[in-house]
């Protein structure tokens, strides 16, 4: 059993572990349809890693209303203090709250995966429709993020094939001020599921000591690597492949298939979803 939330609000779960003897924290945004009862978002490969941890976890789709977080500063920050480096990592809606809240968090860098810009339909309509079912003007009232919102090294990986993370990173590139400085990196065809090249502790531990050195050459050089690994990379070319070519694509399906897991083998024969229109 999950043991009770060391700091809840209406709409805001927080849960922290820092028994591992390190100088850095990584603070984890949960995604959406991350269930609140259980433990936060990342925490195994976090500390596999070797790092302490915190997690924010939002008990519905509600994007870390600011209010809520800004009743969680009190007992966020007297936690963070004896750190050296403090890392906000999300992916997707935790994605936006690490990059929304790292001048909150006097954050050392930010890791954000596939990142809104918001989800308010005034602020997004019609670039991104996929979400604003999920915008409540109740908590999201003036969600967008804003200069005032960012600052440290903050890295977006995304997909510019998928137009509408594509349009989100440009509104936030947008949007920064001379506090933060925002680098995008790339990961073509591998769709809005860019949280997939780091899974495992081994790789949340490259990726992490990477962004804090600002080392953009080999960044960028272990993201394409991981890029070109992808069994989702894979599946995508060959999906967008058979939209337009399908005998051709069924050819290369098969010359390809002992490469991808079952998991994939299986989609292929289900109906092809829309670009972008999965989410974590």
């Amino acid at each position: 059993m999950i043991a009770k939330p060391d700091f809840e609000t209406d709409n805001v779960c927080l849960r922290a572990n820092l028994t591992m003897p390190s100088d850095t924290v990584i603070v984890s945004f949960a995604h959406m349809d991350y269930p609140s009862d259980e433990d936060f978002w990342g925490r195994m490969a976090i500390e596999k890693a070797g790092y302490a941890a915190i997690g924010l976890v939002c008990k519905r789709n509600c994007w870390f209303p600011s209010a809520d977080i800004e009743w969680t500063l009190s007992i966020l920050n007297p936690l963070l203090r004896p750190y050296k480096n403090i890392v906000l990592y999300g992916f997707s809606m935790g994605g936006y709250g690490a990059v929304k809240f790292s001048r909150h968090l006097a954050a050392s860098c930010v890791i954000s995966l596939s990142p809104q810009y918001s989800i308010d339909p005034n602020d997004v309509f019609p670039h991104d429709r996929r979400l604003i079912k999920h915008f409540n003007p109740a908590v999201n009232i003036n969600m967008s993020i804003k200069s005032h919102d960012m600052s440290g090294r903050i890295f977006l990986f995304y997909d510019p094939k998928v137009q509408e993370d594509s349009w989100n990173v440009e509104r936030i590139l947008e949007n920064a001020d001379e506090n933060a400085k925002i680098i995008p990196v790339r990961a073509p065809n591998i769709g809005h599921e860019t949280i997939d090249l780091f899974a495992g502790s081994s790789f949340i531990e490259q990726l992490v000591s990477l962004c804090l050195s600002g080392d953009l050459t080999q960044l960028r050089e272990f993201t394409s690597l991981q890029r070109r690994r992808s069994q989702r990379r894979i599946f995508h070319i060959l999906s967008k492949a058979k939209t337009r070519f399908p005998q051709s694509a069924e050819i290369l399906y098969e010359q390809n298939r002992e490469l991808l897991l079952p998991y994939w083998q299986k989609k292929w024969d289900e109906p092809l979803e829309a670009e972008g229109s999965n989410f974590g």
